[in-house]
């Protein structure tokens, strides 16, 4: 159904991209919104369905018309209807306030991802915008073990991204089930590094903030002896000051290192959230700076910078071809690009 080997290539390289999400709605005047990809395809290759089950025809649901997919009316192409996306009222479970006042839909899964197509394309275009830095160089405890094939141990602590929300494998009855970024991470360094023995332990929890780091931090990360710790907060902490932040991850670094010194860091700076909603968009574009400060009064930790790879690939692509349930969590293809942004960081 789907090819780990050509999902694990970066956005950022090649002249082919791979089943590319793309959401499909009407504007407020009922008019299909043409759809943008990450770069202007010289060929279309093929058009799905979320599930890739279904192979929509070019000239019957979809033309590509100056670097855009025109979707057909009268295709067989699902259209997310504006009034059941922009709410005027509260939908209880359902909706979230707008900072204009009003509402916009939200559910994890079923909401997006049955509007999403999944687009394949090749283009001539390069990337020039942001690309995540290489720093295994920095993390050499880490990366001596893999490099003498010892057994290591990988801890992801944080938030639902950090637990895989909404990577389809989690939702036992749907599909197409792409891996959570942690299992699409791990399988490409034992690819790399020819070896099995790579263990992931991922304690994350979804709806959890720094703080909640801190209070549980020795049950649900120091006892597990990570040789590698991601931590993966801030997402859920956009009201909170910065330099609370700050110390919420400095003391989440200092017991991890108490407990072995030698365990190698990786700070994930979030991805945004969806910029429309009261009370998500908060601090989340900030606290990358936060997390290159604490990175810089540590040895052995780096940051993994997602904030400026989700809003490199939000230049040309809207938030809700990326995201799961309208808010705040990936979709398959952005799940791809956090496994990509962590595999670069890692790479020496």
């Amino acid at each position: 159904m789907f090819d780990l080997d050509r999902y694990m290539i970066p956005f950022w390289e090649g002249d082919v991209v791979e089943d590319e999400a793309c959401f499909v709605m009407e504007d407020e005047d009922g008019c299909v919104i043409p759809v943008s990809l990450l770069y202007k395809p010289d060929k279309v290759l093929k058009v799905t369905d979320y599930t890739l089950t279904v192979t929509y025809e070019e000239g019957k649901d979809y033309m590509v018309e100056d670097g855009k997919i025109i979707i057909i009316p009268e295709g067989r192409i699902p259209v997310m209807k504006s009034k059941d996306f922009f709410l005027e009222e509260k939908v209880e479970g359902k909706s979230f306030m707008r900072r204009n006042g009003k509402f916009l839909a939200f559910a994890e899964w079923v909401l997006m991802y049955p509007y999403q197509i999944a687009v394949t394309y090749e283009h001539s275009e390069k990337w020039e915008r942001y690309i995540p830095e290489s720093k295994g160089a920095v993390l050499t405890n880490f990366i001596k073990k893999l490099e003498n094939r010892e057994p290591v141990k990988i801890l992801v602590f944080g938030d639902s991204i950090s637990a895989g929300a909404n990577a389809t494998s989690l939702k036992a009855d749907m599909l197409p089930g792409l891996p959570m970024w942690d299992a699409l991470l791990v399988r490409e360094l034992k690819k790399k590094y020819g070896y099995d023995d790579i263990e992931i332990v991922n304690t994350s929890v979804g709806g959890k903030a720094s703080g909640w780091g801190v209070e549980t931090v020795e049950d649900n990360a120091v006892r597990y002896n990570a040789d590698l710790a991601i931590i993966g907060f801030g997402m859920n902490n956009s009201g909170t000051p910065l330099p609370d932040f700050k110390k919420d991850i400095e003391d989440i670094c200092k017991a991890l290192r108490k407990g072995k010194s030698d365990t190698d860091i990786v700070l994930l700076a979030t991805m945004v959230p969806n910029k429309l909603l009261a009370g998500f968009w908060g601090n989340q574009m900030y606290q990358q700076y936060v997390l290159n400060e604490i990175a810089e009064d540590f040895d052995n930790m780096v940051v993994c910078n997602m904030t400026e790879y989700h809003k490199a690939m939000l230049e040309t692509k809207k938030f809700e071809d990326m995201t799961g349930n309208n808010v705040n969590h990936p979709n398959d293809f952005l799940i791809r690009g956090y496994a990509q942004c962590l595999y670069k960081t890692l790479e020496k």
